[in-house]
C-alpha cells in the first residue's frame, strides 16, 4: 500500500524502519546516561545530540543546537523522561521522544529538513 511516498533527503545514514515514524533508537551510554539518570534534559538532549553529530555525521563544527526542552507539565519522573526537545544538526530537524530509563535509549525519528534557523 503506498506505492510514491515522499521522504526527506537525508545525509544520516538509516536502516529501513518498521514503523516509518522511527528511524533510529539512539542508545544512551557513558555520559549521556548518566546525565539523564541526573535529570538534565536539556543538556542530555544536547550531548546526545553531539553524539549524533558525532556518529552519524562526523562533523561536529557544523552543528548547530536549538535546544529547547518541553516537559510534560512542567515536570521529570525518575525514571522516564518525557521530553520533546528539537535539535538543529546540520540543517535537519530532529525531534527526541520519550527518553527510556529501563532501555536507556532515546527513540528520535527525522521530523523535517530545515531550511533555515
Amino acid at each position: 500500500m503506498g506505492g510514491s511516498e515522499t521522504k526527506p533527503e537525508t545525509t544520516l545514514s538509516m536502516p529501513k524502519p518498521d514503523n516509518p515514524l522511527i528511524l533510529h533508537k539512539h542508545v544512551v551510554t557513558g555520559e549521556g546516561r548518566q546525565i539523564c539518570q541526573n535529570q538534565k534534559p536539556d543538556y542530555a538532549c544536547k550531548r546526545i545530540a553531539m553524539m549524533l553529530a558525532e556518529r552519524d555525521l562526523s562533523e561536529k563544527a557544523n552543528v548547530a543546537l536549538a535546544a529547547q526542552s518541553t516537559l510534560d507539565n512542567g515536570k521529570i519522573t525518575t525514571d522516564i523522561i518525557h521530553t520533546q526537545t528539537q535539535a538543529v544538526i546540520a540543517n535537519r530537524t530532529i525531534v527526541y521522544n520519550n527518553y527510556d530509563a529501563d532501555d536507556n535509549s532515546y527513540v528520535y525519528r527525522l521530523q523535517a529538513t530545515v531550511s533555515s534557523f
